[in-house]
């Protein structure tokens, strides 16, 4: 969805063929290539956060190449953030910041600074379905691990109080019961 609004940007502002290239290389063989390399990978989890790095830098090349529009700028950088918040913490994110400006300097070397900070209501459109999807699927996912560790949470104290040979519960479950009488 995010390749969508860079693509009404480009197109807004009738950019040259090599951007669509790049475009299309990023948004839509990019993310085989490094499904395919993270899954062949012998540490898959440091190949996502390598790809969640690249993913920052392009980031902040689209930035330049879309002329530095505000809404579909914000909209890409802050995505690919959250994305490295949610993955690797403070510690990845910090490093997609680096990234993200190290991605916008090239591209400012290579294309030049050339602001168009005027937004046509296409361009807000095109944006719409990504800050809209992105944060729920966000939520959602946040949602269904905060239950899944919650459930796990709750299977490890019904483990820690019974015997595991004979269904009883245990010497600490008891001892933890006559303090909480004591106390009463």
């Amino acid at each position: 969805m995010g390749a969508i609004a860079i693509a009404a940007v480009l197109y807004t502002h009738q950019v040259h063929w090599g951007y669509w290239v790049l475009w299309t290389l990023n948004g839509f063989v990019w993310p085989h290539v490094a499904y395919l390399i993270a899954i062949r990978s012998k540490n898959p989890f440091q190949a996502e956060h390598r790809h969640l790095l690249i993913d920052s830098a392009t980031g902040g090349f689209w930035v330049v190449a879309m002329s530095f529009s505000p809404l579909a700028s914000c909209m890409v950088i802050m995505m690919m953030w959250m994305d490295n918040i949610a993955a690797g913490g403070l510690k990845l994110f910090l490093r997609s910041v680096g990234t993200s400006v190290l991605g916008l300097l090239v591209g400012l070397l290579v294309m030049g600074f050339h602001p168009r900070l005027a937004m046509s209501d296409f361009i807000i459109y095109a944006c719409l379905p990504m800050l809209v999807a992105y944060p729920l699927a966000i939520g959602s996912i946040t949602y269904r691990l905060a239950m899944q560790l919650h459930k796990q949470k709750e299977l490890l104290k019904r483990l820690s109080r019974i015997d595991g040979l004979t269904g009883l519960f245990n010497r600490h479950y008891w001892e933890s019961r006559v303090n909480d009488l004591i106390a009463q």
